[in-house]
């Protein structure tokens, strides 16, 4: 908690927005494989394969447009200079 109060209001939409992508592509394979539990076994490796994929190439395209769009909370971030980014002032 105590590094999560040393971000600045600004980046904070950011931060939160990129844990919430990060914890979903690291958790849709053991969420899938809980699922396909309760689906016959001769389903279960074409519904693991499939929604894992689904999961994970959704949770890339909204990183890879946070990361990109000018609209987004990164590019604010970014210009802004407003602490969590790393902005190679100072670094040396």
């Amino acid at each position: 908690m105590q590094n999560r109060d040393q971000i600045p209001k600004r980046s904070q939409s950011f931060y939160r927005q990129f844990m919430l992508l990060g914890a979903v592509y690291l958790l849709a394979i053991p969420f899938t494989i809980f699922a396909a539990y309760f689906f016959e076994p001769y389903s279960r490796q074409y519904l693991f394969t499939l929604t894992s994929n689904l999961v994970q190439l959704v949770a890339n395209g909204f990183m890879v447009y946070q990361q990109s769009s000018t609209r987004s909370t990164y590019f604010k971030a970014s210009l802004n200079n407003q602490g969590i980014l790393p902005s190679g002032v100072g670094s040396y």
